[in-house]
């Protein structure tokens, strides 16, 4: 029996082992940074950029929000995406988002004046 074992373990198994390679590593979905201040200024940007977002790729996201008003919140609307931190938050939330072709709007729930757009395309 224990012969057996030994076979199979160097012609069987071992070999499997040796075809199957080192795991691949997953690339992590792009990084978007959003905040809002106490005087309920919103933006999101990239964090290589100084810029606002106006055009984004087809694809996942991950967004940390920087929410630093207890009085207002963050709030992301767009097609198949409507995310917000609460009013009375106040720190940072962590949001993967897969964003799909179409404008999305951004700001906060309590100021109309400080809402921005940006476009996603198919890319």
């Amino acid at each position: 029996m224990l012969r057996l074992t030994a076979v199979l373990l160097i012609f069987v198994i071992l070999p499997g082992v040796a075809l199957a390679g080192s795991p691949r590593k997953i690339p992590s979905p792009p990084q978007l940074d959003g905040r809002v201040t106490v005087k309920a200024a919103t933006w999101l940007k990239r964090p290589s950029r100084p810029a606002v977002v106006r055009m984004l790729a087809t694809r996942w996201y991950t967004i940390t929000v920087r929410d630093d008003s207890k009085r207002q919140n963050f709030h992301l609307v767009g097609p198949g995406v409507n995310k917000k931190t609460t009013i009375g938050f106040s720190g940072i939330a962590i949001w993967g988002v897969h964003l799909r072709p179409g404008t999305y709007r951004y700001g906060s729930d309590r100021s109309t004046g400080h809402w921005r757009t940006f476009r996603v395309v198919r890319g």
